[in-house]
């Protein structure tokens, strides 16, 4: 069950990106609400603060700089939590739901 939860994250990462547009549309939703704009940040020469990630349009910016990282966090931690050693906390969970309990 949890493999099968992070090959679907994986496939997120790995796939052509229509999930991406479909939370930057949501993004740019919410801001133009808030009565805001999407905006790329400005890419300065010398990188201090923040990663400068080469992107020719804002969707393509924010994915390779949120939406890839965090995935790649996510993965990150799912594999830290359900690790096979840490997997038999899980199966004692799922003695917990009834329709799973056997008579």
């Amino acid at each position: 069950m949890i493999d099968n939860f992070k090959s679907e994250i994986q496939c997120l990462r790995d796939g052509s990106g229509v999930q991406f547009q479909r939370w930057y549309e949501k993004g740019k939703q919410l801001t133009s609400c808030m009565g805001t704009e999407v905006k790329m940040p400005r890419v300065p020469k010398i990188q201090y603060n923040r990663s400068n990630v080469p992107a020719d349009t804002l969707l393509l910016y924010y994915k390779r700089s949120i939406g890839i990282t965090f995935i790649g966090v996510l993965l990150q931690q799912l594999q830290n939590h359900f690790s096979t050693d840490n997997c038999w906390h899980v199966s004692a969970l799922l003695n917990l739901i009834p329709s799973l309990i056997e008579n």
